[in-house]
């Protein structure tokens, strides 16, 4: 608004170069592991695209959206960065956002480490985040190794599957017949 545009677009390259040099080196966007809204935090499922507004960075999406049993789900790739917070949760939200899904599929697989043990809390939460947002979510895979070490997360999956919003499956027909039962 103020100033010389073209100081503007210089400082924030010099900036861009900053945040990459940081992260080559330590793996985070700053020396603090601060994730800024403006550079995202980056990684190897990220990209520098230089287009009319300069250098920029995109994510690629970590899932596709596809129709199971007459619903728009939106799968995520078991490949992923696991979900390990509601940080986690929010990136997983705006793709879905982005396909126009309700329901959100996460395989077990990409799950982070502790998120099947309910008192660190990182289940509830991330959960509670889906929910706000409207989405329904589907863990996808068998627990049944965490399920016999917990009797409390044996309940807490046994009550999600009786409801709407949270649902754990063993395997994609399952998921897919309790679709086509609730479509």
């Amino acid at each position: 608004m103020f100033g010389d545009p073209t100081r503007t677009d210089r400082t924030a390259e010099t900036r861009q170069r900053l945040v990459k040099r940081v992260w080559l080196r330590t793996g985070r966007p700053w020396a603090s592991g601060h994730r800024s809204r403006t550079y995202g935090l980056w990684g190897p499922d990220r990209q520098f695209v230089r287009g009319e507004a300069g250098v920029k960075c995109e994510q690629k999406a970590a899932g596709e959206p596809r129709t199971l049993g007459g619903v728009l789900v939106y799968v995520c790739d078991g490949r992923g960065p696991p979900l390990a917070s509601e940080r986690d949760a929010a990136d997983i939200i705006g793709d879905a956002f982005g396909s126009g899904a309700k329901v959100v599929v996460i395989p077990i697989e990409r799950l982070g480490p502790g998120f099947l043990t309910l008192s660190t809390r990182i289940a509830g939460e991330v959960i509670q985040k889906f929910v706000n947002y409207g989405f329904r979510v589907v863990f996808l895979g068998d627990v049944s190794a965490a399920v016999a070490e917990s009797r409390a997360l044996r309940d807490f999956i046994h009550e999600s599957n009786r409801g709407r919003h949270v649902w754990f499956v063993t395997n994609v027909l399952a998921l897919e017949s309790r679709l086509a039962a609730e479509a």
